[in-house]
């Protein structure tokens, strides 16, 4: 009996070679930006994208002093107290009755001045306040455009850095929603 298989140096090395580079480009930066969501603008690209990553758990504390930080550029699932509960809340526009539904706190460390998004899953009210003043920052953009990702709105903020802000999630039906704050046009690494 002969043995009558024949051998291609480096075929095998080859085929490896093919089937990791097609699956580099598979998985690009820009995945989920143009084939979830075609046609979605390159500024929000980052956002759709740092979406998709997996979720810190976090509680939303009732008052901004023992509030925890959540992470820029990491998408978080908070859980919300009852918004009777927050003696904290700053509701800068009246809100009818037997809407409170869940709300809470969180902070915000920013390292490097510039435009950021607040993404969420849900139509949960978004508010940010710097530390110490009792007025909300104005909101840039509003954007609906990322439903394509899971994503219900995003409010645009023009953030400055080395300043300390609160992030003010109220109005949530729910007991808990999915969040994520991005740098836009700064290049913030995530914080610690």
């Amino acid at each position: 009996m002969s043995d009558r298989s024949v051998s291609f140096p480096g075929f095998h090395a080859a085929l490896i070679a093919a089937t990791c580079a097609l699956a580099m480009l598979t998985f690009t930066d820009d995945a989920i930006g143009q084939d979830k969501c075609p046609g979605l603008a390159a500024s929000l690209r980052p956002v759709a994208n740092a979406w998709q990553g997996p979720a810190v758990q976090i509680t939303a504390e009732r008052a901004a002093t023992n509030a925890p930080v959540l992470d820029i550029g990491r998408r978080a699932h908070v859980a919300l107290p009852r918004a009777s509960d927050v003696a904290a809340l700053k509701l800068s526009v009246p809100r009818p009755k037997g809407t409170e539904g869940h709300a809470g706190l969180l902070r915000l460390r920013v390292n490097t001045s510039g435009d950021y998004a607040v993404a969420a899953e849900t139509d949960v009210w978004i508010e940010i306040f710097q530390e110490g003043i009792d007025a909300p920052l104005d909101v840039s953009e509003i954007s609906r455009s990322l439903r394509c990702a899971g994503i219900r709105k995003t409010l645009s903020y023009r953030l400055e850095g080395g300043r300390a802000y609160v992030l003010q999630l109220s109005e949530s039906a729910g007991a808990s929603v999915d969040v994520l704050v991005q740098a836009l046009s700064a290049s913030q690494a995530p914080s610690k």
